[in-house]
């Protein structure tokens, strides 16, 4: 009786840590969740249930991994990453698992099919070894930094790495239940899982760090693009005002002369010169030099190519969103508005907005547009020809937006196209 409840005990401790320990996979994977912790408990607690009713009813390793993988999958669902990215994450904490298993497994001299059918291990210090180690796994996994980025998998790279996890776990499974195999083989072939994981896990880690630092390259590039421009927008600016103060008093004469003749002719002559006042008109005045920049030379840039402006800025000082984020995502946000309107005949406009409100800053950008749109899963599809290059402007603003657990919505009515973008505040700010 004693030993039950110690056994149940384990198994109940055990369960705990599990949870605990897949939810430092998740992180290490994929980052942040994107439900709240009601529904990510409610997963959690889905997979306990659903493990302990067919380790009672139906009592068979393969049906028992089957179920472990699947319940895996389900609670990545909880966090912010795309499919493929989530596939791997399952399948590599699943293998980790495993390995864990096999671990303990040579140590305590399991030599059969039972290594995967945990209530029948025997006894309460297999279950809590088997844990120890796989939280182990973990610490080690956790040496890679940038497994949990936001990339675009190819699609062959994710079913090399799932079918090589799904022949590493047969082979596994099959050395495990020859009983005339001896244990320094088993324990050979557990240390060559362990080797291959670890490969697995580096390459993807490499391929990740590969991407963010070529995102990054792109970002630094447009950055210094950007402040350059604004540094000649401004120098321009202040020459156009410099020589307007200097031709005040010719223009005051000119005018004279005019309303003595002919009121039109002057009125002609006054809008004349608020177009050339309104050439140096400055959209953003935030006091954030790489925000200001961003939107001055964009929205000047498109005023001067005959598009109409509007916008409105209200932001605080000191928001705890990197500036490297908001160029990237303001730039590439105004540079699908302004490529649309290569496309439109009639009254080209954009209106900006950005504002913030409790701890999260709203972008959204209104622009017309020829009706001609493609959208694929709330994404933005260019119309340039490379498409493979020229589309990355729409993936950085996704990838960037997701750092802050925000959103992203493109949306049209009639010929208005709509880009709503909301990023919540971060405690500290957030490098890129």
């Amino acid at each position: 009786m004693m030993e039950n409840i110690i056994y149940y005990t384990a198994y109940v401790i055990s369960t705990c840590m599990e949870f605990y320990i897949i939810s430092q996979y998740m992180k290490l994977f994929l980052g942040k969740r994107n439900v709240g912790p009601v529904i990510l408990a409610g997963a959690y607690l889905l997979r306990f249930l659903l493990c302990t009713a067919q380790y009672t009813l139906f009592p068979y390793a393969l049906l028992n991994s089957v179920v472990g993988l699947a319940t895996i999958i389900l609670i990545t669902f909880c966090y912010g990453k795309k499919l493929m990215q989530r596939l791997i994450a399952a399948f590599l904490t699943f293998m980790c698992s495993f390995a864990a298993e096999a671990v303990v497994g040579i140590f305590v001299g399991i030599g059969s099919a039972q290594l995967q059918a945990r209530d029948q291990v025997g006894n309460a210090l297999v279950l809590i070894s088997v844990k120890v180690v796989f939280w182990l796994i973990c610490k080690m996994i956790g040496m890679f930094k940038d497994i949990s980025e936001s990339i675009t998998l190819p699609r062959t790279f994710v079913a090399t790495i799932i079918g090589l996890c799904a022949l590493v776990f047969w082979l596994e499974n099959m050395i495990f239940m020859q009983d005339n195999i001896r244990t320094i083989t088993k324990a050979l072939s557990v240390i060559s899982m362990i080797v291959v994981l670890y490969l697995v896990i580096y390459l993807y880690n490499a391929i990740s760090k590969s991407y963010k630092e070529k995102m990054e390259a792109e970002l630094l590039v447009r950055e210094k693009s950007y402040y350059y421009n604004q540094a000649q927008l401004l120098y321009q600016s202040s020459e156009e005002l410099r020589k307007l103060r200097h031709d005040i008093n010719n223009h005051l004469y000119a005018l004279e002369g005019m309303l003595t003749n002919s009121e039109e002719e002057a009125t002609v002559y006054i809008q004349n010169l608020i177009k050339k006042i309104e050439q140096t008109k400055s959209y953003s005045n935030t006091g954030n030099l790489a925000l200001d920049s961003i939107i001055n030379y964009k929205l000047s840039h498109a005023g001067a190519g005959g598009i109409e402006i509007t916008a409105k800025i209200e932001l605080p000082k000191g928001i705890h969103v990197a500036d490297d984020d908001l160029v990237a995502i303001i730039g590439n946000a105004l540079d699908n508005a302004i490529e649309a309107q290569q496309y439109v005949a009639d009254h080209p406009y954009i209106c900006f907005s950005m504002k913030y409100k409790t701890g999260a800053v709203f972008i959204a950008v209104e622009n017309s547009f020829d009706g001609n749109i493609q959208m694929d899963k709330n994404r933005l599809q260019t119309r340039k020809k490379n498409s493979k290059h020229h589309g990355i402007g729409t993936r950085s603003i996704q990838t960037t937006v997701q750092k802050y657990d925000g959103t992203v919505e493109f949306g049209q009515k009639e010929l208005r196209f709509f880009t709503n973008i909301m990023l919540y505040e971060q405690d500290e700010k957030v490098s890129g």
